[in-house]
């Protein structure tokens, strides 16, 4: 049996006003065509959603309005083009699960599918809610180093794209750092500060602050590379990559033919969450 790899990402439920389970269920409640959101020229829908134990598991829908759905044999010749409907689209789907109590998702990666600032920004449109902020969770043991970590020698961080957004919110320096991208053309910025052969530390407090903000916006995809390095409190010298350290999670899922049904990612969200159940219930079980 064909299987294909999934990732899960985790993240941190932010929203002013409401709760994100209600959001679920209203929007749910509606009808189907209702449901439809277009963000960027693309139809999203809330497809599927239900009830499971502690969790909701649902299933977003992209419909991809605007490319020629076109087929070919691996053997040769030229492609022919899918016969589609005025209303019709490539259809994308992508899975999810979220704890209400936790205020934790868990959303299936998916280049093609719905992203998780477009599931954002679907569920403030179809609310009127916003903001609705989603908040890539650090593993547990990598907060605690993160904490414990003093004497701090360097920190570099990456940034690969033009989104000027990324920049937002981190300080009136970066966001001329960002200007300053954008007016060379550079696609790429990659900072590093050192203590180099001085004597003492960087200061912690404003590097953590700015590590945890760059780490926030991860979810973006475009921020590739976030790495302190610091004394434990031995006294070694230890790096510590963030990137590496984002709760995620993998699955093997059987595929049927082509596909991946619901049914199976649903089952392996499920198993993701048990996974790390004791961990989140740790880091958030009371928190607001």
């Amino acid at each position: 049996m064909e299987t294909k790899t999934v990732t899960f990402d985790f993240f941190r439920v932010q929203v002013e006003g409401t709760t994100l389970d209600t959001i679920l269920n209203e929007t749910f409640a509606e009808d189907e065509e209702e449901r439809n959101e277009m963000i960027r020229g693309h139809v999203y829908r809330l497809q599927e959603l239900q009830k499971r134990g502690s969790l909701m598991v649902g299933e977003m829908l992209r419909l991809r309005m605007d490319d020629a759905a076109l087929k070919a044999r691996a053997s040769g010749g030229p492609p022919d083009l899918v016969p589609l409907l005025e209303d019709e689209g490539l259809a994308e789907e992508t899975a999810f699960a979220f704890h209400p109590k936790l205020k934790v998702l868990a959303l299936q990666r998916h280049k093609f599918g719905t992203s998780p600032w477009t599931l954002s920004g679907y569920l403030e449109q179809a609310s009127g809610f916003s903001p609705i902020v989603f908040e890539p969770i650090l593993e547990k043991g990598a907060l605690q180093k993160l904490a414990k970590m003093n004497d701090i020698r360097a920190f570099d961080f990456q940034v690969a794209g033009a989104n000027q957004e990324i920049y937002d919110g981190l300080g009136l320096g970066m966001k001329e750092l960002g200007r300053l991208a954008n007016r060379t053309g550079a696609p790429q910025v990659r900072l590093r500060m050192s203590m180099g052969h001085a004597t003492g530390s960087m200061a912690g407090d404003a590097v953590k602050t700015l590590a945890r903000a760059l780490f926030d916006r991860a979810a973006v995809g475009e921020v590739t590379r976030i790495r302190i390095t610091g004394r434990d409190p031995s006294g070694e010298l230890e790096p510590l990559d963030l990137l590496r350290h984002r709760m995620v999670e993998f699955a093997e899922i059987e595929l049927d033919g082509k596909r991946m049904p619901h049914v199976k990612r649903a089952a392996a969200l499920r198993q993701a969450f048990e996974h790390r159940n004791d961990e989140l219930i740790e880091m958030f079980e009371g928190l607001p």
